[in-house]
């Protein structure tokens, strides 16, 4: 059995250029391909344009699965509002997932200490904001990984501390 057999998952991609068709959306489907991959279930992908209430609605319709992973919108430009969409969400902050993030992004660019993107639990739904760049995606996917499935049975009651 994967490590991420039963958990389903939504991604979410914020971004006002892609859903513009300025250009394509790479991210939100490499994550899909990724969970896919790690045997876990796709539940809903989407793309939308950076507006808050839009984000907190998709999330909002996201929690009838495990995992919601945002991309995009975690930056310090006016539009990204991303970790404002999801915060008043959440009921169970993870900043280590966020911070750990940033640390794998600096290895690569100091740009990585900008994201203010944010992680934790709503009811028993883990959601991750991803930042939006390709190389950011996969450096955050490596991180969490690995983590998703613990955390996903641990905030079900199916495993111990």
């Amino acid at each position: 059995m994967d490590e991420m057999d039963n958990i389903t998952f939504t991604i979410i991609t914020a971004s006002d250029r892609a859903s513009a068709g300025i250009y394509e959306n790479k991210t939100g489907p490499w994550i899909a391909e990724q969970v896919v991959a790690a045997g876990g279930k796709v539940l809903n992908q989407v793309l939308i344009a950076d507006e808050k209430r839009s984000i907190a609605n998709e999330i909002k319709h996201g929690l009838i699965g495990d995992v919601i992973i945002t991309t995009g919108g975690t930056g310090v430009h006016p539009r990204d509002v991303t970790p404002e969409a999801t915060l008043p969400l959440l009921d169970t902050l993870l900043p280590g997932i966020s911070e750990a993030i940033r640390m794998k992004g600096l290895e690569s660019t100091p740009r990585a200490v900008i994201s203010r993107a944010v992680a934790g639990f709503s009811g028993k739904t883990l959601i991750i904001n991803f930042p939006g760049s390709e190389g950011s995606v996969h450096d955050a996917w490596d991180i969490v990984a690995p983590v998703i499935p613990h955390l996903v049975r641990q905030r079900q009651g199916n495993e111990g501390h």
